[in-house]
């Protein structure tokens, strides 16, 4: 679209307006190269489609009885294996996402934590606590 812009704004047709149409259509299409940049819905994308394809390879080999579920014989002995090794494809796809998002789960964990102990002691420190002495309890005077 930029292109064709640029040779309007050359033909002076729309010379008034083709500088600015250019500058809003590069914009956007920098915008949205930068956020396909920080979402990565390409690589999403790909590794959802990995996981269909196999699934669906898996679907046909049980549906038509060939690979490992060709021993089995019928539908009803193979179904058994068929449901194990689909469990199994989603349980890895499970993992590989919460491997990615495991480290920074972990991460949050100990800010939290951190959080916490902080609001603790301001807590404390505001009813006059001190850990090294004792509370008093409502039996001591």
């Amino acid at each position: 679209l930029i292109p064709i812009l640029s040779v309007l704004n050359m033909n002076g047709t729309f010379a008034s307006y083709a500088p600015i149409a250019i500058a809003v259509v590069g914009g956007v299409v920098a915008g949205c190269a930068a956020w396909e940049g920080v979402a990565n819905y390409g690589e999403i994308w790909r590794k959802k489609r990995r996981s269909s394809e196999l699934l669906k390879v898996e679907g046909w080999q049980f549906f038509q009885l060939c690979g490992k579920y060709q021993e089995d014989g019928c539908h009803e002995k193979a179904f058994p294996r068929f449901a194990a090794a689909v469990e199994d494809m989603i349980a890895r796809e499970v993992g590989e996402y919460f491997a990615v998002f495991g480290p920074s789960l972990e991460q949050s964990k100990v800010v939290a934590e951190k959080v916490f102990l902080d609001i603790v002691d301001d807590v404390r420190k505001k009813l006059g606590y001190n850990p090294l002495h004792e509370l008093p309890t409502e039996d001591k005077p």
